[in-house]
């Protein structure tokens, strides 16, 4: 039905089955970088003909839409993109022959879609929003990530937004209404479970367990529910994250802390069951993941608070968790504190234990460490170093390289743990391969994994056996240097 020099996503047809629409960038000014133009646009083309239009003004970077019950309008999921991948997106209508897209509900603080963490996921996010044929006048249902949970909201034209899936620590990935739209179907993640079946009741929010495919295997398992960490920052920044703590401590009363940062870092933690997480507290540690500034979840303006400042307020709000935990739990060992982190976090956790030395042992997986060679090697590398950390080679060499961990990594004597998928195109290999260079040509301790066929999914989504190793792989790197005296861990 198409054909082009440029890639098509998310194809839907309309309505009355004769027109199809899809996400696609086409750009047509052969003068312009395709790679620096963000947008994406509505195409359609109607059954039995060849030709495309265009519905939308190329003002928006959509990630998805769907048609209206009427046919007369499609609904997007969009951002302007003002502050690059710290912005929310946000939802909008234009008329299916071509318009520019009308907000709706712009007074809606909330990142729309899933943008929350986790690697007990069976399936990613579903397409969304979705309209009720039946009960147009209720609106839209859209994934909404808000202040440390994902749910259903129904957004209305006239600007009321309600969560459907309630209250409590959830995740939801998928959802879809029945025939007659009296429930949602949903996928979700529960601090207690992995992903299983719910039917939500749309009227009165009550939710009812539809499958229990893990029961058995979890019957078999202490899983240890996080408590909700809650904080100002010095700075002011209402600060969020999760405290998960083994039921029995060693000997002296007293428990090792591990702080787990997320990366993005336009992302966010819940406090739903993560088998990274419940790994670590099996082998006796509390485990501090937190939702530092740049994190979605918490507003517009906390999205966007890290750009431009990387090291700085983000650094900061790491740190005052970790103090904030050791002033508050009288049971943590300030004396044997470990860091891990991926992606952004990874790059994170090699700027920590390179400016302070408190950490005991260290993991950095598929990490940054060198942000002038990640500028021309990445597969977003143009525009997450311009547009996260501020500045490019030929411009601001001096700048990126003061905020390399590479540049300030001969300091490092924390035990590090360097851990990388070969054919990572996000981060690419060569960024764990220049730290662990510079860290052995200075004698520092430290280990370098190398994870064949994998890319910057290996944790979340990668082989299993691998999966398994990396887990099996930091277990020991912390057991060796955050263990207590008698070896017991």
């Amino acid at each position: 039905m198409t054909s082009g020099l440029w890639n098509i996503s998310a194809p839907a047809w309309s309505p009355d089955s004769k027109q199809l629409s899809f996400i696609s960038k086409q750009v047509e000014d052969e003068e312009l970088d395709a790679d620096l133009l963000y947008f994406t646009d509505i195409y359609s083309v109607r059954l039995g003909e060849r030709d495309l239009f265009k519905v939308t003004d190329s003002s928006l970077a959509i990630s998805q839409f769907s048609y209206s019950p009427d046919g007369q309008q499609l609904i997007l999921i969009a951002s302007d993109r003002e502050y690059g991948s710290g912005s929310h997106n946000s939802l909008y209508a234009v008329p299916v022959h071509r318009g520019i897209p009308r907000p709706i509900a712009p007074q809606v603080d909330m990142q729309l879609g899933n943008a929350a963490l986790g690697d007990m996921k069976s399936a990613g996010a579903s397409p969304s929003p979705i309209s009720d044929a039946h009960h147009p006048e209720r609106g839209v249902y859209v994934l909404g990530t808000h202040n440390g949970d994902v749910d259903v909201y129904r957004i209305q034209d006239n600007g009321e937004c309600k969560s459907v899936t309630g209250d409590g620590e959830k995740d939801v990935y998928q959802y879809t209404l029945t025939p007659d739209g009296s429930s949602l179907v949903i996928a979700a993640l529960t601090a207690e479970h992995p992903g299983e079946l719910y039917r939500v009741d749309i009227d009165s929010g009550e939710m009812f367990r539809l499958t229990r495919r893990n029961d058995e295997f979890m019957a078999e398992l202490a899983v240890n529910v996080p408590v909700r960490v809650e904080f100002k920052s010095s700075d002011g920044w209402p600060l969020q994250g999760w405290l998960a703590t083994p039921a029995i401590r060693d000997s002296n009363g007293k428990l090792p802390l591990i702080l787990q940062i997320h990366g993005g870092p336009h992302a966010m933690y819940t406090g739903t069951y993560s088998h990274e997480m419940q790994t670590l507290v099996a082998q006796g540690y509390a485990v501090l993941w937190i939702n530092p500034r740049g994190s979605m979840g918490y507003g517009q303006e906390f999205a966007r608070a890290c750009r431009g400042d990387f090291a700085g307020g983000d650094y900061r709000d790491l740190m005052e968790a970790v103090d904030y935990a050791l002033a508050t739990y009288d049971f943590l060992d300030a004396s044997r504190l470990g860091v891990a982190g991926g992606s952004y976090g990874g790059v994170m956790t090699n700027w920590i234990v390179a400016h302070t030395h408190r950490f005991k042992a260290a993991v950095t997986q598929r990490c940054i460490s060198n942000w002038l060679s990640m500028y021309g090697t990445s597969d977003i590398g143009i525009s997450y170093v311009e547009g996260v950390i501020g500045g490019n080679p030929a411009e601001n060499a001096e700048f990126l390289w003061s905020r390399s961990p590479l540049a300030h990594a001969h300091h490092i004597e924390t035990p590090l743990l360097i851990m990388h998928g070969e054919q990572d195109y996000r981060t690419p290999i060569a960024q764990a391969e220049e730290l662990y260079t510079t860290l052995k040509r200075y004698g520092k301790k430290t280990k370098l994994i190398r994870y064949p066929g994998s890319n910057h999914s290996l944790l979340k989504s990668g082989k299993p056996s691998l999966r398994i190793d990396s887990f099996e792989q930091v277990n020991a790197w912390f057991n060796q240097y955050l263990g207590n005296e008698e070896g017991e861990q």
